[in-house]
C-alpha cells in the first residue's frame, strides 16, 4: 500500500478548550492590546473573533468580536507574551496567529492579516506535495480553527505527521475522525481511513492498536483491495523495516482467512516462516503462492527458488 494514497473522509469535529477554574484569573493585569483584523487588501473583516492566550499560563479572557472596520481591543491583560488568534471563518477566511509582548501601558497596535480559506488550502496542499510538512500542517490548522466543520482537514494534518514519522500524532487525528464517523459515510472512504490507521499503528509499532483497527473492518470492507493493503503492511513494515516475522504471520493469518485467494499473502507468510525456520509451513505457503499466481511475478520466481533450495534434486 502506498502511504497517504487515501480519499479524504467527510466528518464533523468541534474542539473546545476549557481553562480550569484554578487558572481562571491568572492572566489579568493592567495591559491592553488594540489592533485590526484585515485581509491582504487591508479591508477590515467584520465580526471576526480575536482570542488572546497568555503564554505563561495558557489562559485568557473570552474572545472579542471585531468592529465593522476590523478594529478590536482586549483589556485587562497581564504584561508578558501573548498569542492572539484571529478567526474569520464566517467570511470564508481562515485563522491567523500573532505573538505580541503586552506592556503595562502603550503596547503598540497590531494588524493581523488573514488569508482566504481557498488560499490556505492551496498553500497547505502545495507544501504537502513538496514534503514541507510543518508549513503544510500550519496552513491546515489555520483552516480547521476557522472552520471546524471542515473535518477532512484532520486527515491532511495526520498526513503531515506521517511524513515526519510521527505516527502517534497522526493517529490522534485519525482516531478523531473514526470516532466521529457520520451515518451514511462513504464506505470506501471509511475503509481507506481504517487502513491508513492500520499502517500508522504498525509503523509505531503498536500491534494491539493495529489489530483493533483491523477488527473494526466489516466483512463488506474486507475486499481484495483491503487484503492487498494489509499484505503491503505485512511485507513492507512488519517483515521489512521491522523484521517482526511473528507479527507478519499473525497479520497474514487474518488475510488468508478472509481472502484465501490472495497469492501475495501466502508468499509473505511463507517467507516469514522461512525466517522463523518453520520449513513445513514455509513450503506449504510458497507452493500455494505459485499455485494461485496467474503470472510469473518476481515473488513467484523467488518462491520457486526457495522451494528448490528446500528440495534439492527434486
Amino acid at each position: 500500500m502506498t502511504r497517504h494514497a487515501f480519499r479524504w473522509t467527510v466528518l464533523l469535529l468541534v474542539i473546545v478548550a476549557l481553562p480550569t477554574l484554578a487558572a481562571a484569573q491568572d492572566y489579568k493585569g493592567k495591559g491592553r492590546i488594540k489592533g485590526k483584523v484585515v485581509n491582504a487588501e487591508g479591508q477590515g473583516l467584520k465580526d471576526s473573533m480575536v482570542t488572546a492566550i497568555y503564554t505563561a499560563t495558557g489562559t485568557g479572557p473570552d474572545a472579542v468580536k471585531v468592529k465593522g472596520n476590523g478594529e478590536f481591543e482586549v483589556k485587562d491583560l497581564m504584561p508578558g507574551t501573548w498569542t492572539l488568534t484571529a478567526n474569520a471563518g464566517h467570511l470564508n477566511y481562515g485563522a491567523e496567529f500573532a505573538e505580541v509582548e503586552i506592556l503595562e501601558r502603550d503596547t503598540p497596535e497590531i494588524e493581523i492579516v488573514i488569508q482566504p480559506a481557498q488560499t490556505l488550502l492551496q498553500e497547505g496542499t502545495t507544501k504537502l506535495q513538496a514534503k514541507n510538512f510543518g508549513e503544510a500542517r500550519l496552513a491546515f490548522q489555520k483552516l480547521l480553527i476557522a472552520m471546524p466543520q471542515n473535518v477532512p482537514l484532520n486527515q491532511y494534518i495526520a498526513t503531515t505527521y506521517e511524513g515526519e514519522g510521527n505516527f502517534g500524532k497522526a493517529l490522534e487525528h485519525l482516531d478523531i475522525l473514526l470516532s466521529a464517523l457520520p451515518a451514511g459515510a462513504d464506505p470506501n472512504a471509511v475503509r481507506q481511513l481504517k487502513l491508513q490507521a492500520v499502517d500508522d499503528a504498525a509503523s509505531l509499532p503498536d500491534y494491539p492498536r493495529m489489530y483493533g483497527y483491523i477488527e473494526s473492518l466489516s466483512d463488506a470492507e474486507f475486499s481484495d483491495a483491503t487484503a492487498t493493503a494489509l499484505v503491503s503492511v505485512a511485507g513492507n513494515t512488519l517483515s521489512g523495516s521491522q523484521k517482526n516475522y511473528d507479527e507478519t504471520v499473525k497479520l497474514l493469518d487474518i488475510v488468508v482467512d478472509k481472502v484465501p485467494t490472495n497469492a501475495l499473502a501466502y508468499y509473505y507468510r511463507g517467507m516469514a516462516y522461512v525466517q522463523l525456520e518453520n520449513d513445513e509451513q514455509a513450503k506449504a505457503d510458497l507452493e500455494k503462492c505459485v499455485e494461485l499466481s496467474p503470472t510469473e511475478t518476481a515473488q513467484v520466481r523467488q518462491a520457486k527458488t526457495v522451494l528448490e533450495q528446500m528440495n534439492p534434486g527434486s
